[in-house]
Parts: C-alpha cells; structure tokens; sequence
C-alpha cells in the first residue's frame, strides 16, 4: 500500500468502541441525534438518514440550489451542504463524538447526488486530515468518511479518493477563535505529500471537510496543495457557519 492510499481500518480501542456503537444503532430503536425522539419512518428530503426525526428534518436549514461561495486565496470555489445550525450541528456531534460513522457516508452521498454537475471535472478526491491522536481516539476520520462517499459518486464512475494532506502538528481547538487565531494557529500545520507534484500536477482536486466557519483551515490545506502543484481547488463542507448578519431561519428544536 503507497503512502498516499487511503486505508480504512484502525488499530486500537477506537475501532471496538466504533463497532459497538453501530451494533447498538442497529439492535436498538434508534432515537432522533437532536431532540431523543423515535426517529420513525417520516424523515425525507435533504435530512432524510441523518439520524434525524421528520421534526427536526422540517428545521435543517439546506443551502439553496445554487449555492457556492468565491473561494479565497488558495481555493477558489465553496460549496456547502446545509447551514451548521441546529439541528444539524447535532448530526456533526453525533458523526465526530458519538461514533456514528455512516452519517459521514449519508452526508458523503447527499452531497455527491446534490453536486454532481459541480464535481463532474474533479480529477481527485481528498479530505482535510484529522491529527492522528484525535484519529486514533476516535477510530475514523469524519472528513474523511464523507469524502470517501462523495469521491464514488464524482462523475459516471467515481474519483479515486487520496490521502495528499498530513499533519505536520496538531493544532488546538478551534471552534471559539478568531480568524486571525486560526490563521496563526494554522500556519504550516499542513503538508502535501509526494504524490500532489508526482501524480495530480495541474490537476483539479476537490477539499472536503465537514464545517467551515472561518475557511482558515481550509485555506491552509489548500494553500500546502498548491505550493505542491495542484491546478485548481473546490472545497465541498457539509456544514458552513452562517455570518452574524445572515438570516438564520429554522428554529430550536426539542432538547438541542
């Protein structure tokens, strides 16, 4: 296996734990990530498998149609699947802290169906990566678990999925900083691996994360693949962080 292949599988306590959760999803009445409800069977549209109720369904908040953003500096277009909000901030905690893995592949193949026509001149697929404490920890990369579901639905055959990024350190939370705090944070925390300048020189790569809120973490991990070589870079999130001066909507839902 080369350096830049993706593996999936994990050693440690982070793999068991994972295996457990999902065997108690399966076994057990499965309740609504956001509000404890009986998830039933009316979830539908853009929330539906999210481990959401068709209540908290009815308060996602998706991007509209033709939603993209200019991107800035390294990368130069955004593409968001729904407002980081609740109830789906509730979907990302359960997907990064609660070890519900598939909803990285749910959120992979929404987004995949959504973007299609967008994501049909990718060339290569990759996720920012997640330091390898926190992977170990956890068992799976989350970015990378809806990466993997969008690279197999990037035009009529799929887009082989890479692991181009490493993490030189690990950088602290980010969540409550400033833009200027993750950018300083940020600084060289990324490195693009070999195979950017060997194999995908000029070549259209698309970024995937599950949030952004400020872009400084995705303007870092597509600054280091561009200093290696890469033509063109798409970000695609799961969630994006409304600005302060944005029309929020939606609405609270059960015990969120």
């Amino acid at each position: 296996m080369t350096a830049d292949t993706p593996s999936y599988g994990s050693a440690g306590t982070g793999v068991a734990r994972g295996w457990r959760g999902r065997l108690l999803h399966f076994l057990l009445p499965a309740p609504c990530v956001a509000c404890q409800e009986p998830v039933g069977d009316g979830a539908a549209g853009s929330g539906a498998g999210l481990g959401l109720c068709a209540r908290c369904c009815g308060l996602l908040q998706p991007a509209p149609a033709d939603a993209a953003m200019a991107g800035s500096g390294s990368y130069r277009r955004l593409l968001w699947g729904w407002n980081y909000a609740p109830p789906f901030d509730q979907v990302i905690a359960a997907l990064k802290f609660r070890r519900l893995d598939y909803l990285g592949t749910r959120l992979g193949g929404e987004l995949g169906r959504r973007f299609a026509a967008e994501l049909d001149e990718v060339e290569v697929v990759t996720a920012v990566p997640l330091g390898w404490w926190r992977r170990l920890g956890r068992g799976y990369d989350q970015a990378e678990a809806i990466a993997t579901a969008v690279a197999s639905r990037c035009g009529s055959r799929g887009r082989p999925l890479r692991r181009l990024l490493a993490r030189r350190r690990t950088t602290p939370p980010q969540s409550l900083a400033s833009f200027e705090e993750r950018r300083r944070n940020l600084e060289g925390a990324f490195a693009a691996k070999a195979a950017v300048g060997k194999t995908w020189r000029g070549c259209h790569i698309l970024l995937v994360d599950d949030v952004v809120t400020t872009g400084a973490t995705l303007e870092a991990a597509a600054f280091a693949l561009m200093a290696a070589g890469a033509g063109r870079i798409t970000a695609l999130v799961a969630g994006r962080t409304p600005a302060p001066n944005e029309a929020r909507g939606g609405g609270s839902c059960g015990n969120l």
